[in-house]
């Protein structure tokens, strides 16, 4: 009984020595960052990986709890992170101002979980709130923010992940069995948002020695043996998630030495841009093959010293400050060992400082505690006001994709911009200039694109796009072979190519096109689209209508789907399934006149000719043309 006495004594001295929160502190993070964000929400969806993992993702549009026992979509395994912004789509629709909203949201949950997580240190209740507020403001983590792609994957990781780690120290300080229990679920989760969640065992020992330098104990290792279980299992089904997908193509085919080098030149940059923000990009391109500037080399020492500094505190028994350097190096070293194991199409990335930021900025605000120079208190206020005004003026950037890309572009290193790398950029500003309809604009910066990289695939298939919506079907027939002799299994050059071969009655040639582009891409709904549009052409309506059914089941929110799968079901006979879809149709689109005149056609059909006038009027009011003889056969 007197050692559960003094277990509880223990227990209470603890929560007492814990400072309460501080309202107004977290009013002033809620508020400042808040307005340093404020142009985020009228920001636009981007051109790049918005439309493919968020927009066009059939796993999100479908808003199903299915995805949760979903396997890897395309390169990636996220499930929990996509039904969050399923659930999203599910609340908001298309309202853009709210699922930015929620991205915000999130960020501020971690800011405040990051709060909780390190006044367990912080007695005294002062630096704790001045590093989530750094964290809150960094100009890098707009990108994590504002980009809704990242937004859904790290900000949700993030959140689960330090959920894990304070549930974690909840247990040191309270040896209770669920709290353990519960922050493995965390991580669990995390997981299951983001891959980057498997280091989590290694930041949870740097955790054991800041408290009470047991990180080496058998206790504590095996209470890790959990979560590292779950790390080798995650980390399998990644690797066979991108496995099963075709890797980009790379443009230069570095060595491995190169890549070490380019790693470690990484994280030197991340650190030093971690506390000064400057030509933040979303697009670091590659140095030229055999050009790598000298510098590359003087920014690799940074992070040999930074280890360098981990080994002294670890001896010099310096425990925050080798919490701090462990926090970065653990979060930061997947990104940078997956950039050694193979070439990406950026040398480094804003959204990868996300987490790791947080051990940089306890090691400033823990080493100015212990200077002597009062005068330095403030440098951590300086630092925060400069990082407000970056961050207000960077959210701009994402205004949309003209915007983003343009700010690539003119940060480019090279003078000329004749940078390889930079195909995307000029691609993907094209693609938003198209969207606008500004055609000339647009069709340049295909050009540049294909200027920059000759075997860039993308820069074809966007300009034969451009020809083919002219109706100049051979042009963009020529830019589709063009697009596929690069890339064999482009599907999006497949299903638009057998859209010209079906425009031009060869409907066997542009059926095994649609075919082929399915098996490549058995997500994507306009190569389903326009086969049924094919088979009704050949008159197949039957088939279109197996094609129109996947659809429904990959976005079950296309009116115009249910509107020509009725269609077809009018010419097999089916009029009551046809009402049935045509009733979908108009429920999900009440203005929508033409609806209503097929609606109408499907009664007159069926010899209900009162239904049938009431359609053909409300048609007509609607601006459709009737034709006299239809009416007057329905009198």
């Amino acid at each position: 009984m007197s050692a559960r006495r003094d277990r509880k004594k223990a227990l209470e001295s603890k929560k007492a020595a814990t400072p309460s929160l501080n309202w107004i502190w977290l009013a002033v993070i809620l508020v400042v960052t808040t307005i340093a964000y404020q142009g985020h929400f009228d920001n636009e969806y981007l051109n790049y990986d918005d439309d493919i993992y968020v927009t066009s993702n059939p796993l999100i549009i479908s808003q199903q709890w299915d995805v949760l026992f979903s396997g890897p979509y395309l390169n990636q395994y996220s499930p929990v992170a996509m039904f969050i912004m399923g659930m999203e789509f599910k609340m908001f629709g298309q309202d853009l101002g709210w699922i930015r909203g929620i991205s915000l949201l999130i960020h501020l949950l971690n800011a405040f979980l990051i709060l909780k997580i390190f006044r367990h240190w912080d007695k005294d209740g002062t630096w704790a709130y001045l590093l989530a507020l750094l964290f809150a403001l960094q100009p890098m983590n707009v990108e994590s923010v504002a980009w809704l792609a990242a937004a859904m994957k790290i900000g949700t990781f993030t959140l689960f992940f330090l959920a894990s780690v304070h549930f974690y120290i909840k247990y040191r300080m309270s040896d209770a069995t669920k709290d353990l229990i519960i922050s493995w679920i965390f991580f669990l989760i995390s997981c299951l948002c983001k891959e980057q969640a498997v280091v989590l065992p290694l930041l949870l020992m740097a955790i054991d020695h800041a408290d009470s330098r047991d990180m080496f104990s058998s206790k504590r290792l095996l209470q890790k043996v959990p979560f590292l279980l779950l790390s080798v299992i995650i980390g399998l089904v990644t690797l066979t998630a991108s496995d099963s997908f075709e890797a980009e193509k790379v443009i230069y085919a570095f060595s491995i030495g190169e890549r070490i080098l380019f790693s470690f030149y990484a994280m030197g940059v991340y650190t030093l841009k971690t506390f000064i923000p400057f030509d933040l990009s979303m697009f670091y391109t590659y140095p030229i093959q055999g050009q790598i500037p000298a510098y590359y080399y003087l920014f690799a020492l940074i992070p040999i010293g930074m280890l360098a500094l981990l080994v002294r505190w670890y001896k010099k028994d310096e425990p925050l400050l080798f919490l701090g350097m462990a926090f970065f190096f653990v979060n930061v070293s997947l990104p940078a060992f997956i950039s050694i194991l193979s070439v990406r199409d950026v040398v480094m990335a804003d959204r990868y400082t996300y987490l790791p930021s947080v051990g940089l900025f306890l090691i400033l605000l823990v080493d100015l505690e212990k200077q002597s120079n009062k005068n330095l208190r403030y440098v951590p206020y300086a630092l925060a006001l400069f990082f407000f005004i970056s961050t207000f003026t960077r959210v701009d950037v994402f205004q949309n994709s003209a915007t983003l890309f343009s700010d690539v572009i003119e940060k480019e290193s090279y003078s000329d911009k004749a940078n390889p790398y930079l195909s995307m950029p000029y691609n993907n500003r094209g693609v938003h200039l198209k969207k606008e309809k500004k055609l000339k604009e647009a069709a340049a910066d295909f050009k540049k694109a294909i200027a920059m990289n000759p075997k860039y695939a993308s820069g074809y298939l966007n300009l034969a796009n451009i020809d083919f919506d002219a109706g100049k079907d051979d042009s963009a027939l020529e830019g589709y072979n063009k697009t596929l002799e690069l890339e064999p299994k482009n599907a999006k050059a497949l299903s638009s190519r057998g859209s010209v071969y079906g425009k031009k009655g060869q409907n066997d040639i542009a059926l095994a096109d649609l075919t082929k582009a399915l098996e490549i891409d058995p997500y994507f709904i306009n190569a389903y689209s326009n086969r049924a549009l094919l088979y009704l052409q050949v008159n197949q309506p039957d088939k279109s209508i197996l094609d129109l059914n996947e659809i429904l089941k990959l976005d079950p929110n296309k009116h115009d789907i249910y509107e020509f799968r009725g269609h077809c079901r009018t010419q097999i006979g089916e009029y009551q399934a046809a009402i049935q879809d045509y009733n979908k149709a108009i429920s999900m689109a009440p203005d929508a006149g033409s609806y209503y005149l097929n609606r109408s056609y499907v009664f007159a059909k069926m010899g209900d000719k009162q239904s049938a006038t009431r359609d053909a009027k409300r048609a007509a009011a609607m601006g459709q043309k009737l034709d006299p003889a239809y009416l007057e056969s329905l009198k």
